[in-house]
This record gives C-alpha cells, sequence and structure tokens, in this order.
C-alpha cells in the first residue's frame, strides 16, 4: 500500500505542469454534479434546521418572556405579602406562646388576607402560611388539593432562603405550581414562618396558544416532570403525554450542560427535533418538538435547482480551465529557465514578470535573490583584494616597529646602568607604548592592556608639556575584558593639540572607564578651547592615521553600527569624547571572528 502511494505522485509528477493542470480540471469538471448536489443538499438541510432553530429559539423566547410574565406577578405578590409588616408581626406573635383568643384573633386576620391575595390570582387554588417550624398556622383550603400539602411544605423549609418554585400533580391529575416565600422577622434576620400560593396551570397554556409556531410546546419543572404543554397557534401536530414525560426524563441528564441545547429524539409518536432552553430564575425547562418529516419535507423540490446548478458548473470549469492553466504552468517555466541560466554562471538574468499574484511574487524574490548575489560576489570579491592589500601593508608596517622597539629596550638598558632615571623612564614609557601598540599583530587585547598604552603616552607627554595634567579612572572589574587596541591614544593626542595646546596654559584630561549594562563606556574629556564650526564638522578628527573615522570604521567591523565614537562640547569649555564598546570578558574572546581579532 506504501509503495502505491508513492508511486501514483511519481507518476503524475512526469507528467508536465500544464497538461497536469488541465487534466486535474477536466476532472474536476466531471465530477461537479454529485459534489455539488451532496453540498447544496447538505447545506440546504443545514439551512432549513438553521432556520427552524432560529424559529424555535424565537419562540422559547416569547413563550419564556410570557411564562416569566405570569410566574413574575405571581413572585411579586407572594413577596408582597411575605414583607407585608402586619402579616410578618402577626406570625412573629403566633410563634409566641399567647392566649388561644389572641391566636385565633391573629389566625383569622391572616385568613382574610390570604383570601384577599388568592381572590386576586388567576388560577390560585390553595394557600397556606406556616410558622417558624414548619407547621400549618392558617390558609385558605380546597379539599382537591391536599396531595402536595405535606412535600411543599418540606421543600419550602429545604431552602429558606428563596422563592421556591416547585411543581407537582394532585390526585385528580391536575398540574399545580407552588410557590412559597420565607417571612422574615426584622428584629433578627431570621425566618419566623413561610407563605405557600398553590396555582393551577391553565394561564400558561393560554399564553402558549398565542406563540407563532407551528411545533408542540412543553414545560418541564426541576426533576424533568411535565407542568404542562400545549400547541403554537400555527400548530397541528400533537404529541402523546407519554412521549412528552419520555422527554421530561431524558432532559434530566442535559440540565447542567448548557443554557440551551438541542437533540434528535426518536419518540414512540415520531421523531422530533427538540430544542430546549434553561428559564432563569425558576429551573424550569421549556422544550419545542418539531416533526423531522416535515423538516424533511421543506428541501424535497430543491433538488432540481441543485442539478441544474452542477450542470452549469461543468460548463463554467471547462471554459476556465484551459485559460487557469495557461496563467499558471507559463510564468512558471518562465522562471525555472531563469533559475536554469542563472545557475549556469550569467548573474544578470532577470526574470520579466510583473504580475501581482504569488507567482510573480516569487519572480520578483528570484530577482531581489539574484541582485543580491551579484552585489555580495562583487563584495567579496573586492574584500578579498583589499584583504591582501591591508595584509601586505601591515607586514611592511611591522618592520620598522619591531626594530624601534628591540632598539628601544636596548637603549633603556644602557640609561639604567648609566643610571638616568628620566631618560630611562622616557624610554621604557616608549618601548611599552611601541609593545603594545604591536601586540604580537593582534587587533584585540584587555581594558588593563589599553590603560597601560595610554598611561605610557601619558608619560611621554608629560615630559614634553609639564603643565598638562591627566587622571586616569578605571573600574577594576573592567581591566581583564576586551577592548580593541589604540582607540583611546587618537582621542588623548586630539586633546592635546587641538584642545589644551590652543590655550596656551595649563590644562588637565580625564580618560574614564566605566560599565553602563552590558557596555563600557571610555571618555576622554578636557578643558581646552572647544569646538570650532569646523571642527564641529569633524575636520578636526580626521587627521593623521587613527583620526576618528578610523576609530569608526574599526568599531563597526567588531561590533556593529550601534558602537561609534561620539563628541560633543563639554559645559564650562572643552571636550568630551566617548567610545562606548561591549562587555566582553576574556572568555567571550571565542565569539569575535579572527578576521577582527587581526
Amino acid at each position: 500500500m506504501g509503495d502505491r502511494r508513492k508511486r501514483i505522485p511519481a507518476l503524475l509528477r512526469k507528467i508536465g505542469l500544464k497538461r497536469r493542470l488541465f487534466i486535474g480540471f477536466v476532472i474536476v469538471s466531471l465530477l461537479p454534479m454529485a459534489v455539488l448536489g451532496v453540498i447544496m443538499g447538505v447545506r440546504l438541510y443545514h439551512t432549513i434546521m438553521d432556520n427552524y432553530e432560529e424559529q424555535s429559539i424565537q419562540a422559547l423566547g416569547t413563550i419564556q418572556y410570557r411564562i416569566g410574565i405570569v410566574t413574575g406577578a405571581r413572585e411579586e405578590r407572594i413577596n408582597a405579602f411575605a414583607s407585608d409588616a402586619d402579616v410578618v408581626k402577626s406570625v412573629r406573635k403566633l410563634n409566641m406562646d399567647i392566649s388561644l383568643l389572641d391566636r385565633t384573633a391573629l389566625t383569622r386576620d391572616l385568613q382574610g388576607k390570604l383570601l384577599a391575595e388568592l381572590s386576586q390570582i388567576k388560577g390560585g387554588v390553595r394557600a397556606e402560611i406556616l410558622d417558624r417550624n414548619g407547621e400549618l398556622v392558617t390558609g385558605i383550603f380546597d379539599d382537591r388539593y391536599t396531595t402536595l400539602s405535606g412535600e411543599a411544605r418540606a421543600r419550602a423549609k429545604e431552602s429558606p432562603d428563596r422563592l421556591h418554585l416547585w411543581h407537582g400533580t394532585e390526585q385528580e391529575g391536575e398540574e399545580i405550581i407552588v410557590f412559597s416565600r420565607q417571612i422574615i422577622n426584622y428584629f433578627n434576620g431570621r425566618t419566623t414562618g413561610w407563605v405557600l400560593l398553590y396555582v393551577g396551570t391553565d394561564e400558561l397554556k393560554e399564553e402558549m396558544k398565542t406563540v407563532q409556531t407551528d411545533a408542540v410546546i412543553a414545560v418541564y419543572d426541576e426533576e424533568g416532570g411535565l407542568i404542562c404543554s400545549g400547541a403554537g397557534n400555527g400548530s397541528i401536530a400533537d404529541i402523546a403525554e407519554g412521549d412528552l414525560n419520555e422527554a421530561g426524563f431524558r432532559v434530566s441528564g442535559y440540565r447542567d450542560s448548557e443554557d440551551m441545547w438541542k437533540a434528535d429524539w426518536k419518540l414512540e409518536s415520531g421523531r422530533y427535533q427538540v430544542l430546549f432552553q434553561n428559564m432563569a430564575g425558576t429551573g424550569w425547562e421549556i422544550a419545542i418538538f418539531k416533526d423531522y418529516h416535515e423538516l424533511v419535507r421543506s428541501f424535497a423540490g430543491i433538488g432540481i435547482l441543485a442539478a441544474v446548478i452542477c450542470l452549469v458548473s461543468i460548463g463554467i470549469i471547462i471554459c476556465l480551465s484551459l485559460l487557469i492553466t495557461r496563467t499558471v504552468a507559463e510564468p512558471v517555466q518562465n522562471i525555472a529557465e531563469s533559475m536554469k541560466i542563472f545557475s549556469q554562471g550569467n548573474l544578470s538574468v532577470r526574470v520579466t514578470d510583473d504580475a501581482a499574484d504569488e507567482i510573480g511574487m516569487l519572480g520578483n524574490e528570484f530577482n531581489s535573490m539574484s541582485n543580491n548575489i551579484e552585489r555580495l560576489t562583487h563584495e567579496v570579491y573586492e574584500a578579498r583584494i583589499k584583504e591582501k592589500e591591508a595584509g601586505l601593508r601591515a607586514l611592511e608596517a611591522q618592520i620598522n616597529p619591531h626594530f624601534l622597539y628591540n632598539t628601544l629596550d636596548m637603549i633603556n638598558w644602557m640609561s639604567y646602568r648609566s643610571s638616568n632615571q628620566d631618560i630611562c623612564k622616557i624610554v621604557k614609557s616608549l618601548s611599552d607604548f611601541f609593545k603594545l601598540s604591536l601586540n604580537h599583530g593582534k587587533e584585540l587585547y584587555t581594558v588593563g592592556d589599553e590603560v597601560r598604552h595610554i598611561q605610557s603616552y601619558v608619560t611621554i607627554e608629560q615630559y614634553k608639556k609639564a603643565e598638562i595634567d591627566f587622571e586616569i579612572h578605571v573600574d577594576e572589574e573592567l581591566k581583564p575584558c576586551v577592548c580593541p587596541k589604540l582607540i583611546v591614544q587618537p582621542l588623548v593626542e586630539n586633546a592635546i593639540l587641538h584642545g589644551i595646546e590652543p590655550k596656551r596654559g595649563p590644562g588637565t584630561i580625564i580618560i574614564s572607564f566605566v560599565r553602563r549594562e552590558n557596555d563600557i563606556v571610555i571618555t576622554v574629556e578636557d578643558d581646552g578651547v572647544g569646538l570650532c564650526e569646523k571642527q564641529r564638522e569633524g575636520a578636526r578628527y580626521h587627521h593623521g592615521g587613527y583620526g576618528l573615522q578610523n576609530i569608526n570604521e574599526r568599531l563597526t567591523m567588531l561590533y556593529g553600527k550601534k558602537y561609534h565614537v561620539t563628541v560633543e562640547e563639554r559645559k564650562g569649555g572643552g571636550v568630551i569624547s566617548s567610545v562606548v564598546i561591549p562587555l566582553i570578558g576574556l572568555e567571550g574572546l571565542d565569539d569575535v571572528s579572527d578576521d577582527c581579532r587581526g
């Protein structure tokens, strides 16, 4: 099986792209009838189901709103009754040890209030008031509705801190809704009793008949028991009560999953699409049952339209296949030929395709790549020539300094033996200066080496210009760090020649090495004459072999454009020259390329 999977793509790849695309389009054009038929059928089915679901959601919202009005009115009345000051006061007294005469008077008063309340409620059949122990105090009784009383009282005591809405069935099969609310003692905030209201479901059934739907509506309580059911004003369907009860049993397994859900159930009466929604604040479920066969009949006649669309699609695809094949295959072939010519060494070849599609973008990227390769090839060629020339110049430059260093070392020993300390000191400084400048031909050494190099230079300069004071400040932790050689001495020399000497008097040069996060900042500060206009343009730092431009180029080659030299005028006169280099320990020396290290 695996070999066959490999052979089929390999066989297809042997066919040219243009022919392969055309064959693919032809094959696709032979299948649209079946493919589009299935797609449209599925799409149509989902459209009808979505439409039914949307209508059902609207119907659910309507019936929930209407039921909410009915139950809300009952809740408002029972809340108002339970919070009535006279009712609370009477029930609180009935919980006390009072005389029989007072108890009888209070009971009659409460019974009168209950009767007045019950008469205002459509469908109200029974009302009770319980004491704080859940025992009956008084009520308006109907002997036909006694079965639920005991269980209703127990449920009220189980949830004393909320309005309890519960449903049950009396002996004669009539569905009853029980509203219960605790009566709070305002003095201590404790429960002092309960009021229970028993209401029939006829008003709910009347509300169902006003809903615009051709489906069957059912309302279930928290335990899945059927409260009431009915058909919308456009429905001719009917569902057996046994099927509705079976649906209520099934819905109990989905109650905690989500607020709204749907199911496809097969009941004894038939197959139904069912949409359920939780009714906020009551724990009830509202369900809409739609006969599945009615949904299927809705899209039987649309199959003809789907077949016509498929036939038209075949003709369109065949016409477009040739055009699309040409617009794809020919530009790809053009790019492939250009690549072949480029690989043979003709770096000037370019793709002539200005299309804005992906293939045009591919051609533009090829042209950009060709330009970069051609440019980099010339740059590498020129860099190698410059590298060879620089190597020859460096070799020539090292011959005389080596000879001079050895000669100075010999003069130093001769001065030392003749006890001429000044000559010995200046020759020693000059010798160290050249030794560190050479650094065995390497571009990098340590900050400590750079400091010694500056000290040698400063020692020599102080013999020439005693009126100049030099200060060198360096953090000890920075001395082992890597530093390019000869980047500070040119700045010190510029400070002397162009800052202090024109001043014609004493001066001070301060050299500092400090750490700033992951960088080393080197500053050379003088109190000389400052910058003139020409010097601000940079001419002051381009004399000699180690001017500002030279240092900048070396820093850029070593570390990138982020690191460079900056020059600014000093407040009070003079100039501050700054060099920033990365903080690299000796262990990081391997990260610097061999070319940069010299």
